[in-house]
């Protein structure tokens, strides 16, 4: 790795901090460089460099610690609050729950022992008998941009595995904390995504901006080059906003996007 690349890597890694709020997990940091075999004294001057302009390095036990805390701080802040087509799912799903019958709570040692023996009834049981509360967990993280049908998925992927992985001690407990868990991990990722439409949204304008100069100065449109060259990213990024802009122009245009 050359230093024009080195230094364009680094260049990217800024970016992608300031993407995120300002902050890095040492993975992040590392991946891009995983090829050169970079000494210890060369990761340091990197994270000294990303540092000192501005950019945080979380392990990745932070990073996870930080992002549960800001889905909980969002809930905390704004209680949810499901429109009136998701509150009709809700009652639905929970009007079909009345037909599966479930199990009390002192059965469910024995039905874990006949689970490990191999029974596939009463591993049929042990999820049937936590669909509610699979979709009770789902509404209460509702109303945070992620749609109800998506958070009940997920409840109900994590209720599987866990049944298939569990002993019994302590089940209720656990899958309570894996949902949430699950749960909080999907409204960031919808978060995140609305991160990064933001962030081509405002490259889109920046490369409108930039284009409108470079012809009023060179007096010609600029090409895919000139315009990387002076937004300071790589031609490759600048080729793929324009992708993005011509093709929510050709949405728009025809209506095939739907509603």
């Amino acid at each position: 790795m050359n230093q024009s690349e080195f230094l364009e890597k680094v260049q990217e890694l800024l970016a992608l901090a300031q993407s995120r709020g300002g902050s890095i997990t040492e993975g992040m940091m590392e991946e891009p460089f995983a090829d050169a075999n970079l000494n210890a004294d060369q990761l340091l001057s990197l994270r000294s460099y990303l540092k000192a302009n501005g950019v945080s390095i979380l392990s990745e036990e932070e990073a996870q610690t930080n992002r549960a805390s800001a889905v909980k701080m969002t809930a905390a802040r704004k209680a949810p609050a499901m429109e009136d087509k998701e509150k009709k799912i809700y009652r639905s799903y929970l009007k079909e729950l009345e037909l599966i019958k479930g199990y009390e709570a002192c059965e469910e040692k024995l039905l874990f022992e006949r689970k490990l023996s191999g029974d596939r009834q009463a591993r049929q049981l042990l999820v049937e008998g936590n669909l509610r509360q699979v979709v009770e967990m789902a509404g209460s993280f509702a109303g945070h941009g992620v749609p109800l049908s998506d958070l009940v998925q997920e409840g109900n992927v994590e209720l599987l595995m866990l049944v298939d992985e569990h002993e019994g001690c302590g089940f209720q407990e656990d899958l309570k904390k894996r949902i949430s868990r699950a749960m909080e991990l999907l409204i960031e990722e919808y978060a995140g995504n609305d991160s990064f439409k933001k962030r081509m949204a405002d490259m889109a304008n920046q490369l409108m901006d930039a284009s409108e100069e470079y012809a009023g100065d060179e007096g010609e449109q600029p090409t895919i080059e000139d315009l990387a060259e002076k937004l300071h990213v790589r031609p490759e990024e600048v080729e793929s906003v324009m992708k993005m802009s011509m093709n929510a122009m050709t949405i728009d245009e025809t209506g095939l996007g739907g509603e």
